[in-house]
């Protein structure tokens, strides 16, 4: 089995508990799990469909976001664009020696 393919079944099955953290826990759990594998994983684009499946599931209209029922996929989206830039500007910069 060649690493390629460890890694994309370790992003399969970061997935499913994704999926099963989204179900099972507060909203801020899957947030934090979310958020960490954005960080490892590079292009978590699961993060978002995740983030969607929990606003589908559990989001209600507020005031304070005028009404708006996507808040965890924009926020799910922000962090994604933020830590691939950091990711590519800040952790993986090499010094010139």
């Amino acid at each position: 089995m060649s690493a390629r393919a460890i890694k994309i079944s370790s992003r399969a099955v970061s997935f499913m508990i994704a999926i099963a953290i989204i179900i099972m826990m507060p909203w801020w759990v899957s947030l934090l799990f979310l958020s960490a594998a954005i960080f490892y994983f590079p292009k978590y684009y699961e993060a978002v469909f995740a983030a969607f499946l929990m606003d589908v599931l559990y989001a209600a209209p507020e005031p304070k976001f005028f009404g708006f029922l996507f808040v965890s996929t924009a926020a799910a989206i922000l962090i994604l664009i933020l830590a691939e830039y950091a990711k590519k500007n800040f952790f993986r910069r090499k010094h010139n020696t």
